[in-house]
């Protein structure tokens, strides 16, 4: 079926229309890379089963903009899209792998949209492509109405269940952690937990089920936006680079094997919630544990200093000597994330000014119980706030407050961030895209297995245990689960082709890859991350 449009909000006719049916409800959460295909496939699947080619929806970025473009929707880390009957409602809210994981393993809650309320300016999104031609999405809401706590019940991860087990493992429990037995538990007793078995592939058993991925996606290494008289001439990371840069400041001459450029490149990066983290640190040999030094910048702004959606609270404990609470797990301080002012897009953020290693304790996002008692070991909560670190000008590397000498700056995105960063909107970026020990992020590359950078996308349900998101066998919520998994294996994870087109217009673009890639169309694969690529 062709998908018409996605109508301007919820209205309260629609809400009112689907209060009269049963409703299946699913709470995606998870990978923030992946969210381009899941929302393609979530709204694709919605119009297969539904009325009129109509799907409702709305979805929130961090502050409206206009126009809006197709970036924004399958850029938005938190949406609610319904069919027309109200009868199948699918809400998001893209937390990370880890973290998504967790959480739906424990039966934690989660800030959904609310279904009520909304008070919305249409904004019209013209130009997706999709399955039958160029299709007219629309709306945008602000933050302050992700007022809806739920549970989720399906999570996106870029990496192996097992993997995030590995990496919960070495964190520390502050004050409680409950499992689904109503047990207080360790965070070894946690890894058990999600080791349990009650985590099941999403997916039928002839496609995506009996494959335990959806997709694959792929990551590179990207260096930060720089005035051209200052570039670093870094252009390619080596395994042996980016271990080095994992652990530490590491040389430029180490990445460019030339002393024409003097400084230190620096690691800004995700925070503990993060598969893109894990692919990237296991690749480069590191392990899923490894103990970073990443760094957290404050800039001296030529707009208005967006905002991260992560805060930190002083010392590993309250000042006492005694777990902290809740309320200073998250303290009051913001976390500036630069980039350009979306609110008034006029200037970007030139100057980066100051630069300090993330404190000790920082927590996973989701669950602040859970953290991380070393310094440097946490980082920004979304690939989204890493891009943005990384679009601001460091247009004098020598004057960094805090660091010594040329000071630059690098990262590791999926493309859906990448994308954002390399060809922002309004502004033109000198960051750089980095090949990854000499071969390009090409998708040939990745399907021949020459370009090693790259994770399969694994869609998770709890299918047993005493947690309120446990999936029935048979039940119309696996049904949808397992539809929308279906369409990512068969279609979706190749946001080359039908759904997004490349969200930022950069098809065709060489050695671009997409958010995903199809799973049949790769010649190789992997046991987990990190490990050598082999035929399949």
């Amino acid at each position: 079926m062709k998908l018409k449009s996605l109508l301007l909000g919820l209205t309260a006719a629609a809400l009112t229309s689907a209060a009269a049916h049963a409703q299946t409800v699913i709470y995606v959460t998870g990978s923030t890379a992946y969210r381009a295909p899941a929302v393609a496939a979530i709204l694709n699947y919605l119009n297969s089963n539904t009325s009129g080619n109509v799907v409702n929806g709305a979805f929130a970025v961090s502050s409206p903009v206009s126009p809006s473009t197709a970036s924004d929707l399958f850029g938005s880390s938190n949406g609610i899209y319904e069919n027309s009957s109200g009868s199948i409602v699918v809400e998001t809210n893209f937390t990370g792998s880890a973290a998504g994981l967790v959480d739906i393993v424990i039966g934690n809650t989660q800030k959904f949209l609310a279904t009520t309320g909304f008070s919305l300016s249409p904004i019209n999104i013209t130009g997706i492509v999709g399955p039958g031609g160029t299709q007219t999405y629309g709306t945008e809401v602000a933050k302050s109405f992700i007022t809806n706590s739920q549970v989720p019940n399906l999570s996106f991860s870029d990496t192996f269940y097992t993997t995030v087990a590995a990496s919960i493992n070495n964190a520390n429990i502050e004050n409680t952690i409950t499992d689904p037995n109503g047990n207080i538990v360790t965070a070894k007793q946690l890894n058990q937990q999600i080791l349990a078995g009650r985590l099941k592939n999403a997916g039928s058993a002839s496609a995506a089920g009996a494959q335990d991925a959806v997709g694959i996606v792929p990551f590179a290494w990207f260096l930060g936006n720089s005035s051209s008289s200052t570039k670093s001439g870094i252009t390619n990371v080596t395994q042996q680079a980016a271990a080095s840069l994992i652990t530490g400041a590491t040389p430029v001459q180490l990445f460019t094997g030339s002393t024409a450029v003097s400084g230190n490149v620096y690691l800004i990066g995700r925070n503990e919630d993060s598969g893109t983290r894990v692919e990237a640190f296991a690749e480069a040999q590191k392990g899923f544990v490894a103990n970073p030094k990443q760094y957290e910048l404050t800039f001296s702004s030529g707009g208005t200093n967006n905002s991260g959606n992560i805060t930190f609270s002083n010392g590993s404990d309250n000042g006492s000597g005694s777990p902290r609470t809740t309320s200073e797990v998250f303290g009051t301080s913001t976390l500036q994330t630069g980039g350009v002012d979306k609110t008034t897009p006029t200037a970007i953020d030139a100057v980066v000014s100051g630069a300090v290693q993330f404190e000790d304790d920082a927590a996973l996002y989701t669950q602040p119980n859970i953290a991380w008692d070393l310094t440097g070991h946490s980082g920004y909560a979304g690939g989204g706030d890493v891009a943005n670190v990384l679009l601001s000008d460091n247009a004098n590397p020598g004057s960094v407050s805090g660091l010594t000498g040329n000071a630059f700056f690098m990262g590791y995105l999926g493309f859906a961030d990448g994308y954002g960063l390399l060809s922002p909107k309004n502004y033109a970026s000198n960051a750089v895209e980095c090949s990854y020990n000499g071969v390009a992020a090409s998708v040939a590359n990745i399907q021949n297995g020459s370009y090693t950078l790259w994770g399969f996308e694994h869609m998770y349900y709890i299918q047993s245990g005493s947690t309120p998101n446990v999936v029935t066998s048979g039940s119309t919520t696996q049904t949808v689960i397992n539809g929308i998994a279906d369409l990512i294996f068969g279609t979706y994870a190749d946001t080359t082709s039908a759904g997004t087109q490349n969200p930022d217009g950069l098809t065709g673009t060489p050695n671009i890859p997409p958010a995903g890639i199809l799973y049949s169309t790769s010649l190789v694969t992997r046991t987990q991350e990190g490990q050598p690529v082999k035929l399949k």
